[in-house]
């Protein structure tokens, strides 16, 4: 009997644990809609209205395998110079914009003509608007105006579902670019308690779990997390930055000196406001224990300042250990930064990663 009760537990745990993790069909609206408006148009195209379709659905900056923006002008005139009519239709979309859909073209009496043309491409999503970007051959360029999001990753090489986190968390640099950083904070590779500094600070010391610019922590894997990052990254990177600035890094014997040169119009207050900066190195070799899913952006150090004053501020770091990879990346970031969790006391204003010279 004894034996029963525990393969009935055990097997409950296994089947919510699949419940947990199945997977969640992702559902777009304004996609959906945007696919029913251009079908509706490409209907009743004629030459004259081509190049307003074209700048409606597709961005300037658009790519694709053998085809640019301009041929898509061509493409355009030729289907609306023609006796036939078109409809487009979605076929199926994930959350990194992905999209097939197939062109079907018919006759004047409404008759469909011809097989249907598929097709694959890359919706860009920009705050309320999705157009056409072509396919991965190249990122959403970064808004210089827009909040960078910093996503902070806790975790450790022994840790289960950390895995699929990183997955994710690929996935949406794939769409939003430069306009996201992200860094690796590994519980068993801790350089002078980076990792348990912050984690202590979010509370955040189970794993997996996620800061995103001050917003957090999201603790734990499953579906419902994986939304929660997508959508605090497409909050974040519409938002307006309060700060915008560049800087330069570099190590001179065990000197990391950081020059940071703010613009005239930042807006953000001054108290409580913190330039933080942390060393990574993009490819570690370290590897989880699970999948063998290669880590991205180790913490190997990381320092904070209070700011006084924007403008011109430089600071000084000295190293400990001088054996610094080639490829070091320093993230800078400037955050408001209290006591209270609360996100609107934690918030990141704006964040740049730049390669260290040597």
């Amino acid at each position: 009997m004894k034996k029963i009760w525990i393969f009935l537990i055990a097997s409950v745990l296994v089947i919510s644990a699949c419940e947990r993790y199945d997977h969640v069909t992702y559902s777009d609206s304004k996609i959906e809609n945007l696919f029913l408006e251009m079908s509706n148009d490409l209907y009743e195209i004629t030459p004259e209205k081509v190049e307003n379709f074209v700048k409606t659905y597709y961005d300037s900056a658009y790519l694709n395998t053998g085809i640019n923006y301009d041929l898509m002008y061509v493409s355009y005139e030729n289907m609306a110079a023609d006796t036939f009519k078109y409809r487009i239709y979605v076929e199926d979309y994930d959350r990194t914009g992905k999209v097939s859909y197939y062109l079907k073209k018919f006759t004047a009496e409404g008759s469909e003509a011809g097989v249907p043309e598929h097709f694959n491409d890359v919706i860009m999503i920009s705050g309320e608007t999705r157009k056409f970007y072509g396919n991965q051959l190249s990122v959403v360029p970064a808004d210089p105006n827009n909040r960078v999001a910093f996503i902070q990753f806790f975790t450790a090489t022994t840790c289960g579902n950390c895995p699929m986190m990183s997955a994710v968390i690929e996935q949406i640099k794939s769409v939003y670019g430069d306009q996201l950083i992200f860094a690796d904070y590994i519980f068993d590779a801790d350089p002078g308690n980076a990792y348990m500094n912050e984690a202590i600070y979010y509370q955040a010391a189970s794993q997996p779990a996620t800061v995103i610019s001050g917003e957090g922590p999201i603790i734990g894997a499953g579906n419902n997390k994986i939304r929660e990052y997508w959508d605090k990254v497409a909050k974040i990177t519409s938002e307006p930055a309060e700060i915008r600035f560049e800087a330069t890094a570099k190590f001179t014997g065990n000197n990391l000196k950081v020059e940071v040169t703010t613009e005239d119009d930042a807006s953000v207050n001054l108290e409580n406001l913190k330039m933080r900066m942390v060393l990574t190195i993009p490819h570690p070799g370290i590897e989880y224990h699970v999948n063998g899913q290669e880590m991205h952006n180790q913490v190997i150090g990381a320092w904070e300042t209070s700011v006084q004053n924007l403008g011109n501020i430089n600071y000084d770091i000295e190293l400990s250990d001088t054996d610094i990879p080639d490829d070091a990346e320093l993230v800078v970031l400037f955050q408001t930064k209290e006591l209270d969790l609360n996100p609107d006391n934690n918030k990141v204003h704006n964040a740049v990663k730049i390669t260290v010279e040597k």
